[in-house]
């Protein structure tokens, strides 16, 4: 596989080049800016306690984003794509597993097969289509 190789799948990319792709691009920076002030802001919300490592971790992933995201959305290269995918998916299961344990309250040990059910549900939904349907895209909906 070439992971240099151009992507023009989706997106409003204009053409091959560096910044042809604008609007998705810039608007990653709304993500590395969200993940930097939520990191910025929970030493507040937890005060004078410590702020929770899954916190940060997920306000870290949030800014991950924008910047992997960012990275194919300018470059629209192939190992870009692979970040963009791989950063979102990332967070999309550590979310998960967060919410399982913060919010339904489940033992850290139950909370982790949140992740591999979100998975597998996923892998059921998407089994009907064709690999590459809504133009590799079909993992998202």
């Amino acid at each position: 596989m070439n992971w240099l190789q151009p992507v023009d799948l989706y997106c409003e990319r204009f053409g091959p080049g560096l910044w042809a792709e604008p609007l998705n691009a810039l608007t990653n920076l709304a993500f590395v800016i969200a993940g930097v002030w939520i990191a910025a802001h929970l030493p507040r919300r937890f005060a004078p306690r410590p702020v929770p490592l899954p916190y940060n971790l997920l306000a870290g992933g949030m800014a991950l984003i924008g910047v992997c995201s960012g990275a194919f959305h300018t470059f629209a290269t192939r190992w870009a794509g692979m970040l963009d995918v791989l950063s979102i998916a990332l967070f999309i299961y550590a979310f998960v597993v967060c919410f399982a344990h913060y919010v339904l309250e489940l033992r850290w040990s139950l909370a982790w097969i949140a992740a591999p059910a979100l998975w597998a549900l996923g892998v059921f939904l998407t089994a009907p289509f064709e690999d590459g349907a809504v133009n590799g895209s079909i993992d998202y909906v």
